[in-house]
């Protein structure tokens, strides 16, 4: 599963719009072992997501709903353990970026 790009593919595109974000294309990488990374190009703004064996990680930018896509990635991938943590970044002149980490394992 660590690497099965089409699964991947498809548990992100079921979750973008339960953030409110418009998903425009996603690009993937494929690294060996067993990682993959993707970008999510949002109308908002973009989303990428880490999947390496030992944790998956999801980053989100823009105004939408990070915690909404950790939920759903979540149930989707029944983790072992997971949490969820935000950081809000301000910086003038920019917008809001907003982050999440989803740590899995036994």
């Amino acid at each position: 599963m660590l690497d099965d790009v089409p699964l991947l593919r498809r548990v992100l595109e079921r979750a973008i719009p339960k953030c409110r974000a418009t998903l425009r294309q996603i690009v993937h990488e494929k690294f060996e072992p067993y990682r993959v990374t993707m970008i999510a190009v949002l109308s908002e703004s973009h989303a990428s997501f880490h999947m390496f064996p030992e944790t998956g990680d999801v980053f989100t930018c823009g105004h939408c709903d990070p915690e909404a896509i950790f939920e759903d990635m979540a149930a989707q991938f029944n983790p072992g353990y997971s949490t969820f943590k935000q950081i809000v970044r301000e910086r003038p002149g920019a917008a809001q970026a907003k982050a999440m980490l989803a740590a899995t394992g036994a």
